[in-house]
């Protein structure tokens, strides 16, 4: 809905303030360029759920419960790629550093528990412009199988 998708990007500006004002980088352009991006027919929050692992008591057990839990979510957001593309649609990854750092705010405007971690963000939908693919390289260019 667009209200929250507003408050989503107003957690983003928000959080990224300091740093784009350091760097010089007027906040409306930022806060326009965000708009684009979240305006997705569809953006995934995909989350780590930490509930399983807080009574580990062993840390290296820990770590590899985290480790699992996300590459399992990585392998799900791999799917759901692969899915959307067949069904001709587009996908954008928003999740990098500059999107993960509101992940405070996201979590308040979509009131998700505290014991969840922010893992991505993942715009779907078609593209405002259709762009040439990247050049692939042949695998056997760069992965020997023996």
């Amino acid at each position: 809905d667009p209200y929250t998708k507003s408050r989503l990007i107003d957690q983003l500006t928000e959080s990224s303030l300091e740093k784009y004002k350091s760097h010089n980088i007027p906040l409306e352009s930022f806060k326009r360029f965000w708009t684009l991006i979240f305006n997705a027919p569809v953006v995934l929050f995909i989350y780590n759920d930490l509930t399983e692992t807080e009574n580990i008591m062993d840390l290296q057990d820990k770590e590899n419960q985290l480790k699992i839990n996300t590459l399992l979510a990585g392998q799900s957001i791999s799917q759901l790629c692969v899915v959307a593309k067949e069904l001709g649609f587009s996908i954008s990854v928003i999740g990098g550093l500059r999107s993960l750092i509101a992940e405070d705010g996201y979590n308040k405007v979509l009131d998700v528990p505290s014991n969840y971690q922010l893992l991505n963000i993942i715009g779907i939908g078609h593209p405002a412009e259709v762009m040439n693919p990247a050049v692939a390289r042949s695998v056997n260019e760069y992965l020997i199988i023996k």
